[in-house]
């Protein structure tokens, strides 16, 4: 029996002999132990096989119990020398080891594809029972909103005594109540139904698992679509969890300048230096930097609190101001200005930007350099600043 990589082969090979003497002969070229004993070999193998079969799943077009017959079959072909699965072994060989190669790969790669397509499956599952809440909890509010209005009428009308008035308010009132509880029982009841049609995918529909995490060639940060998927993600948790979780939208100071002035290939590295020292302030898992567009990323950290999130974007501002590029004689350092916004309640990845950028945008006009929050005037900015990227000649 011979190997070629991962293959078994049944190739015969002009070097090595057959039989037992061949078999030392190859345990010798390949520097193995002389006297390997091929039927311990053999029944490895076979073992082997009954363990795969032994943990055989459930594929879309072959159920578990029959993949476990063909490993059972192909073990006993591999023992005894029998007739093999397929009905058919090289005349120069006892043993059909290239169909068997083939049999093996193939069931691994459709238990893998298996195995990944309800992982996927699961995931999206997961994440319209997410959606669901989240939509849930914002219509709620608002439903309870216009009842609580309904219900401060009513008080009104019990205090002034006029029994009119008392009577239409109550009836608006429990009309107002039978309304929103009609419209939360049709809303549960259709999203009970979108979220059953997710769950019953993971055993029957097949789909190629999607590229999640995929990176920006340039600088590493994680690429826009990426981006864009993981705000709709974090907001909606947000919704649910009150999550502290922090934007800032950041911007690379007179960026245009370094390209004129030292060209695009160093412009990219200053970029990606940026990305560097803003990742080394990272820690959690759920942590998260993506290249918005040009010299724009943004930076989504979980926090316990609003100081917190000023604190993260003070680190921010100084790691950008270590960066240092060389160029010939000279060392670049750039600064940026930052916007920083906190999730709010109601929140989607549109209103959540558009607050950073605004921010960000109020941080430029304050002088470039620092930090402004959403909810900050242009004094509360944190303080900093130069107005052209500096160069030190060495």
């Amino acid at each position: 029996m011979t190997r070629s990589g991962d293959a078994f082969s049944n190739e015969p090979d002009s070097k090595t002999g057959s039989g037992a003497d061949g078999d030392e002969t190859i345990a010798a070229d390949r520097g193995a132990p002389r006297g390997i004993d091929p039927d311990a070999c053999l029944d490895a193998l076979a073992s082997a096989l009954r363990v795969w079969g032994r943990m055989a799943l459930d594929l879309p077009e072959t159920s578990a119990k029959e993949i476990s017959e063909l490993y059972e079959r192909w073990a006993r072909h591999v023992l005894l020398a029998v007739e093999p699965p397929t009905g058919a072994t090289p005349r120069d060989s006892d043993r059909n080891w290239a169909d068997l190669n083939r049999f093996v790969r193939r069931q691994r790669s459709e238990e893998r594809e298996a195995v990944l397509t309800n992982l996927e499956n699961l995931r999206e599952a997961i994440w319209v029972f997410v959606e669901c809440f989240s939509r849930s909890a914002t219509a709620d509010r608002r439903g309870d909103d216009r009842i609580r209005t309904r219900l401060e009428s009513l008080r009104s009308a019990a205090r002034s005594g006029d029994t009119s008035a008392l009577r239409e308010e109550a009836a608006a009132a429990v009309s107002a109540v039978g309304a929103a509880l009609d419209v939360r029982a049709a809303r549960y009841q259709t999203q009970i139904e979108q979220l059953s049609s997710h769950v019953d995918r993971l055993s029957s529909e097949l789909m190629e698992v999607r590229r999640q995490g995929e990176l920006d060639d340039l600088t590493g940060a994680h690429s826009r679509g990426s981006l864009d998927e993981y705000l709709t993600r974090i907001t909606q948790l947000g919704e649910l969890m009150g999550s502290y979780a922090t934007m800032y939208m950041i911007d690379v100071d007179h960026f245009k300048w370094v390209n004129d002035r030292f060209g695009h290939q160093t412009g990219d590295e200053v970029l990606r230096q940026v990305v560097q020292r803003m990742g080394g302030l990272l820690r959690r898992r759920d942590d998260f930097i993506g290249r918005y567009g040009g010299d724009e990323f943004v930076v989504v950290i979980q926090v316990r609190n609003p100081e917190e999130a000023r604190d993260n974007g003070e680190r921010l501002l100084f790691a950008i101001h270590e960066v240092s590029v060389a160029h010939e004689s000279e060392t670049i350092r750039v600064s940026a200005s930052i916007g920083a916004s906190m999730l709010r309640a109601g929140d989607d990845p549109k209103s959540w930007l558009a607050r950073a950028d605004e921010a960000m945008y109020a941080a430029k006009r304050s002088g470039r350099q620092r930090v402004a929050f959403d909810t900050d005037s242009e004094d509360g900015a944190s303080e900093g600043g130069q107005e052209v990227p500096s160069t030190v000649s060495d």
